[in-house]
């Protein structure tokens, strides 16, 4: 079980790591195994890998946001939030990198993703599963 205090710390530098890694150079990205081919890519169509990084990314932040949610609304905020960064960073990338294509299936995956965690918190077990609650 993990802190609401703990992740309140890390939270900001999840996020950061999250910018950070998207704006990697793209060989780097090679190396490491998050990039999508350039024949893939040609075709308007991510790789699986690829779209499970997008997915566990944007996944996990959004569930970490969450989880340091107190209300429902605030819940419902980080989900559409993390969904945004998403629009932005994947715009970022297309403007300041020079990409050929702005990648729409990984705002798509990122959105999805974000959609999926904040339905599967629904469930308020999830909650209390990672969570470290105080005993009210």
């Amino acid at each position: 079980m993990v802190s609401r205090a703990f992740l309140l710390k890390l939270a900001p530098w999840w996020v950061i790591c999250l910018i950070v890694l998207s704006f990697l150079p793209g060989s780097t990205k090679t190396a490491i195994g998050t990039t999508n081919p350039p024949s893939a890519m040609a075709e308007g169509r991510p790789v699986l890998p690829h779209r499970l990084f997008h997915f566990a990314a944007f996944g996990s932040t959004t569930l970490l946001l969450i989880l340091i949610a107190e209300t429902p609304s605030q819940e419902a905020l980080a989900a559409v939030g993390v969904a945004l960064l998403g629009v932005i960073l994947e715009c970022g990338q297309y403007s300041l990198l020079k990409l050929c294509f702005l990648e729409w299936w990984d705002i798509r995956d990122d959105a999805i993703a974000s959609l999926v965690v904040f339905l599967c918190t629904r469930w308020r077990g999830i909650r209390h599963t990672i969570l470290q609650l105080p005993i009210s």
